[in-house]
């Protein structure tokens, strides 16, 4: 079973995290660590490293509100991928937030991409876990994303109150 501890500079292995984080997302797609960390003091908003015994797993960062959980950030740490991790992960949140339904976003599946292969292995493993299309995208600088959701009734207006809520107001998520 998977245990959590709450992403700080004083985590032992904060700098793991850190460079998860950076080498899991794409730069453009990256917020700064330290407002990350600022952010997870609100209510609402975690920032979660996860563990089996003393390996470091992966991250979760995630905006809770009105039972809906926006999954903002979660990687897997790669030496460990494709082990189960991640659905040991997804589960966790699943568990631990039993009324509430999970969305994320995924880079649109799109066969011209660069990397194609990536992003219907990501879809897969989602729908593996029991995420669907929402069938509503979001574009954030340039790059259209899938919302995908565990619930048959995705709003995407709950998407927005949780960017905007996030953002203290300053981000306005486009959706279509």
């Amino acid at each position: 079973m998977l245990q959590t501890k709450i992403v700080n500079r004083q985590l032992p292995e904060y700098r793991q995290v850190v460079e998860l984080f950076k080498t899991a997302f794409p730069k453009e797609e990256q917020m700064p660590i330290w407002l990350l960390r600022a952010l997870s003091h609100r209510r609402g908003i975690s920032f979660l490293a996860f563990f089996d015994e003393d390996i470091f797993c992966g991250l979760t960062y995630f905006i809770r509100k009105n039972n809906n959980l926006f999954l903002l950030f979660f990687a897997v740490d790669g030496s460990i991928r494709s082990k189960g991790y991640g659905t040991q992960i997804l589960t966790w949140l699943k568990t631990h937030y039993p009324d509430d339904q999970i969305f994320l976003e995924i880079e649109t599946v799109d066969s011209t991409s660069a990397n194609y292969q990536q992003r219907q292995s990501r879809q897969k493993f989602y729908f593996k876990n029991g995420f669907k299309d929402t069938g509503v995208k979001s574009k954030e600088q340039n790059v259209v994303y899938d919302i995908l959701s565990t619930s048959e009734s995705f709003s995407a207006q709950d998407y927005k109150d949780l960017i905007r809520h996030f953002s203290f107001g300053l981000m306005r998520a486009s959706t279509f």
